[in-house]
């Protein structure tokens, strides 16, 4: 078991940063809304929970009604 955990841990890749532009594209994918959040990131390489985290301060779109 212990093994596996190193494994997984070695496989993890190295912290990213976005640029402002980068976080606002994202933001107007999700925002036309055609596509969800969690299609985006995965069209757009990203882990939905990072986007979801760090989108309180950055990256979330406005709330949509309706």
């Amino acid at each position: 078991m212990g093994k596996q955990v190193e494994e997984t841990r070695a496989r993890r890749r190295p912290r990213r940063s976005f640029t402002a532009a980068f976080k606002a594209e994202v933001v107007t994918l999700v925002r036309q809304g055609d596509r969800t959040l969690p299609t985006v990131c995965r069209e757009m390489d990203l882990a939905e929970t990072a986007v979801r985290r760090s989108g309180k301060r950055r990256w979330t779109p406005a709330t949509r009604t309706g």
